[in-house]
């Protein structure tokens, strides 16, 4: 399972408009960190610090919001709780993507472990998630049509 994880460690509120349209709920400055491989360090992009996909996302937030990016290329999910998970914690974070997967894959990391550890993960970012309903969470994970076409059943999406 491919994980991106984006929490929302606090309730949003409601910005009022004139234009009449439903308000988008929002929140004030957020504090985001990155977690993850090569993907989120930028590899790929012309400018790593402007073009990863963290640092585009992050240029979205509201003025006043702080963001720092802890992916290294190669990590693995143990990597990653080990050494860019206490970097995050320190931060504070309000908003956290984790965008882990491939090399853990790679590396035939049995599945189930590979889900303990981002557990872990997030429940050292986020303490008390599991009996909180305020945070937000996406995830996505590897897709059985995907171009590495070694992917374990057991790691596909149903």
């Amino acid at each position: 399972m491919l994980a991106l994880a984006l929490l929302a460690c606090s309730s949003p509120r409601e910005t009022a408009t004139s234009t009449g349209r439903t308000p988008v709920p929002t929140r004030g400055p957020e504090r985001y960190v990155a977690i993850g491989a090569s993907d989120t360090v930028g590899v790929g992009a012309r400018d790593p610090a402007t073009g990863s996909w963290p640092a585009r996302v992050a240029a979205e937030l509201v003025t006043g919001s702080t963001y720092a990016n802890y992916g290294v290329s190669g990590s693995l999910a143990a990597q990653a709780l080990r050494d860019q998970t206490p970097q995050a914690i320190a931060r504070e974070p309000t908003m956290i993507s984790i965008w882990l997967a491939v090399n853990d894959l790679n590396a035939g990391l049995d599945p189930a472990q590979y889900g303990a550890t981002l557990d872990a993960m997030l429940d050292l970012l986020v303490p008390g998630r599991r009996r909180r309903s305020s945070s937000a969470m996406c995830r996505t994970s590897v897709r059985s049509r995907s171009t590495h076409g070694s992917i374990p059943s057991s790691w596909r999406s149903a």
